[in-house]
């Protein structure tokens, strides 16, 4: 290996430790339905995920319904928790993982992917601790912005981050593929 990819895998594993750090000296809360908070219980937490997390992540987010034929999970994931400022973070209750999201940065605002809670958690307020989660690691970061991808017939999901206090931008999401494969509008 040169000494180049070296120095970059140091700085890369510099960095996750770190984020790691910081990522678990927020306390772990969540809304009741009166609005106040109250800790999460000691068999919930939040998480940095591993590699050793990658096949529960990858089949709850096929459980969810968020895998599609255009895009490798397996690529998504390991592209994520291998990046310089990119993790996938993971809610696990009772040893089980019961939520997931990828978040990451451009060094000015972030993005959240794969927004996950599985099937059988759903409505408990799990997806707003994951969020908080995803926006307490941004904000580790220094990220002060957040911005959102939902697709048009995902109206829950839209109501779900309005919930959370997210608004629409009134933008247009353009796309181009770089690597070759067929775009989601040719498939």
């Amino acid at each position: 290996m040169r000494q180049e990819e070296q120095s970059t895998k140091k700085i890369s594993l510099v960095i996750r430790k770190w984020h790691s750090a910081l990522f678990n000296l927020f306390p772990r809360k969540r809304h009741d339905k009166k609005g106040s908070f109250k800790l999460i219980s000691d068999h919930m937490e939040s998480r940095p995920a591993t590699a050793a997390d990658r096949s529960d992540v990858i089949a709850l987010w096929t459980k969810c319904g968020l895998t599609r034929p255009w895009n490798s999970p397996e690529e998504d994931f390991d592209f994520a928790l291998n990046g310089p400022s990119s993790t996938v973070i993971v809610l696990e209750h009772d040893a089980r993982i019961v939520g997931s999201a990828i978040v990451g940065h451009d060094g000015h605002r972030g993005t959240v992917y794969y927004v996950s809670i599985c099937p059988d958690q759903q409505g408990r307020g799990l997806g707003a601790e994951l969020m908080r989660a995803a926006e307490d690691w941004l904000r580790a970061c220094g990220i002060w912005k957040i911005n959102l991808l939902v697709r048009r017939e995902n109206s829950s999901a839209v109501r779900f981050y309005e919930e959370q206090g997210y608004q629409d931008q009134d933008c247009i999401a353009l796309g181009k593929r770089l690597d070759g494969r067929a775009d989601r509008s040719t498939t």
